[in-house]
């Protein structure tokens, strides 16, 4: 599964990402980000933030808190915190 995700990364999704130039990316999952982070790093240095995945085994506090990270990105709110 990430090898897919790693070639899908390096052939389409990352020039798709760049060139969509977001004001800040969220990275769903921490093999995710294992994948893509440094690009992240590279090119949008505290623009984005990675998270957990919704299904991930967390707390109800700390679900709780993921949605408001998202909330507050997503609304514009978000300053430059990287999780």
């Amino acid at each position: 599964m990430f090898d897919a995700l790693q070639e899908s990364w390096r052939s389409d999704t990352r020039e798709v990402v760049l060139s969509a130039n977001p004001e800040h990316v969220i990275s769903i999952g921490k093999g995710v980000a294992g994948i893509v982070e440094p690009d992240l790093k590279k090119h949008f240095h505290s623009r984005y933030t990675v998270l957990a995945q919704p299904n991930a085994f967390l707390s109800s506090a700390e679900h709780f808190e993921n949605y408001k990270t998202y909330s507050r990105i997503c609304l514009g709110q978000e300053g430059s915190k990287h999780a």
